[in-house]
């Protein structure tokens, strides 16, 4: 009797199991995302090559106008705009770069009112790919580390003469795309509660 109850309870977990994995694939299949608004006429983005859809070709994201990357003191974090022709829902971003590791998400209110929706992402695979809901027309990726900051502090050093400076130096993110994605409207319109189970769900997969 009492193995009989254990072949059950384990008949009764995988079947739960392959239950579970059959919700996982409806809500991240790749049936349901549009095609990349950042392809779209009209997209400006602060290098036109990380939007031109050749992941061959890069730019670099820029740092404050009249920041110094070698300047005294921590250099401010560099950052990438895309500027849609506009308003739309966005709900993944895709970006693919050979030396970013962390870096935020902000998108547009407004009137250049910048709100954070995802802090300190941190880069495990290239491309990464982040879940989000926003409804802007303008992203701005801002890098927070690169594989190569200690590259340019170890620049920044050898150009002074002291031999030291103070505070963290940053480079620039080398990007070669950024991918926006909304979700594909076949007949009929996804709510806005499914776009909170997506990134929901997406936050725990990535724990």
């Amino acid at each position: 009797m009492y193995r009989i109850f254990i072949v059950f309870s384990i008949g009764t977990m995988f079947f739960s199991f392959l239950g579970c994995g059959k919700f996982v694939e409806s809500v991240i299949g790749t049936d349901k995302w549009s095609e990349n608004y950042a392809l779209m006429d009209g997209v400006t983005a602060t290098s036109p090559e990380m939007i031109d859809g050749d992941v061959k070709t890069s730019g670099q994201t820029t740092f404050p106008e009249g920041a110094d990357v070698f300047m005294y003191g921590t250099s401010p974090p560099s950052e990438a705009i895309i500027t849609l022709p506009k308003r739309m829902s966005i709900y993944r971003v895709v970006i693919n770069s050979p030396n970013l590791v962390t870096f935020d998400i902000f998108v547009d209110k407004g009137d250049n009112d910048w709100e954070i929706v995802k802090e300190n992402q941190k880069v495990t695979k290239n491309p990464v790919d982040v879940r989000l809901s926003a409804n802007t027309d303008k992203i701005r990726i801002r890098v927070r580390t690169t594989t190569d900051d200690a590259e340019v502090g170890r620049q920044s050093r050898a150009r002074s003469w002291r031999g030291s400076r103070g505070g963290r130096q940053r480079a620039p993110a080398t990007i070669n795309e950024i991918e926006l994605y909304g979700f594909a409207t076949s007949g009929t319109e996804v709510s806005a509660e499914e776009a909170a189970e997506e990134e929901e769900l997406d936050k725990l997969l990535t724990q």
